[in-house]
């Protein structure tokens, strides 16, 4: 399971100013990938939490049947992806869904990088052995954009 942030995707593009800066909003892509070299994950699904004062821009698309969607009232992004096949990212294309979300600085978010993106985690069950499956991986942030090697802390 990966997850990756970027400025500027092949398809959304890019929207507002990096580094952030107070008051202006700019726009990310998150890339969500995944590989299964095992056997058949049943239940699949990815989830992850907006925080507060990052915008879901209601822009997606993958390339398994479903994209991610968004509940507004409890700020969860869930990607629900049924049977992640086996050898899928192996013998097969991985897994891939893409999602734009946006910021727009307040003065007192100067100096600081943004967290754009908390507790994302993929979830299922291996067909073969019935083990539940958890993975997790590091929150998303300004600082840590996988297409630029500027600094993400927001300027005034």
């Amino acid at each position: 399971f990966e997850q990756k942030t970027l400025l500027n995707d092949a398809v959304f593009g890019s929207q507002g100013p990096f580094p952030p800066q107070v008051d202006k909003t700019t726009a990310f892509t998150i890339r969500w990938a995944l590989v299964n070299p095992a056997s058949n994950l049943t239940g699949a699904k990815v989830t992850a939490l907006l925080p507060a004062g990052v915008k879901w821009e209601n822009q997606a698309r993958s390339t398994s049947d479903t994209a991610p969607s968004y509940n507004s009232r409890t700020g969860l992004v869930t990607w629900e992806i049924g049977i992640l096949p086996a050898g899928t990212g192996i013998s097969a294309g991985k897994y891939e869904t893409y999602f734009v979300v946006s910021v727009t600085p307040s003065v007192n978010q100067a100096g600081r990088v943004i967290t754009l993106l908390k507790n994302s985690r993929l979830e299922g069950t291996d067909s073969a052995t019935q083990e539940k499956i958890s993975r997790t991986v590091p929150d998303s942030d300004t600082g840590n954009i996988a297409d630029s090697k500027e600094s993400g802390t927001v300027q005034p």
